[in-house]
């Protein structure tokens, strides 16, 4: 399982992008899969994205509980790391 920070962002401009909002008080993860890699928030580490398929986070931002951070994938130049 690889470990990948994400890119914190400003917020996107509305209707551009699917925001999955912070959930507070939440201590896991906001997404669950059984894919081969975990994103965590670019700012504090809070795993975000468990066991996912970077596929299934194109065009998706991703607010972590814990420090209410924006996050989006960062830009792989190769098809796997």
């Amino acid at each position: 399982m690889l470990q990948i920070d994400m890119v914190p962002i400003d917020e996107p401009l509305p209707s551009t992008r699917a925001v999955v909002p912070a959930k507070p008080g939440h201590d896991g993860p906001l997404i669950g899969g059984h894919g081969p890699d975990t994103f965590r928030c670019g700012r504090c580490k809070r795993v975000l994205a468990l066991n996912v398929e970077r596929d299934q986070l194109q065009d998706v931002v991703i607010q972590c509980s814990m420090c209410s951070t924006l996050n989006e994938i960062p830009v792989f130049r190769n098809a796997r790391l």
